[in-house]
């Protein structure tokens, strides 16, 4: 599935990530972005989702 970056972060708790908000086909999903040059506007496609070990939903994307 590929969408567009709309804002992106970086986290500092735990393990350093990049962070972002990304919109579907009209639905907008906060994910781990895999590569560090990804810049708002850019096309993203979904590479990775499910549950992690706390069952809560994780979601990756990198460059489309």
């Amino acid at each position: 599935m590929r969408g567009q970056l709309i804002e992106h972060t970086s986290s500092f708790i735990g393990n350093s990530k990049k962070l972002g908000l990304v919109e579907m086909s009209g639905i907008r999903i906060i994910g781990i972005l895999s590569e560090v040059n990804m810049n708002p506007g850019s096309a993203v496609k979904l590479t990775k989702c499910g549950l992690d070990k706390d069952n809560s939903p994780y979601f990756e994307f990198s460059s489309a």
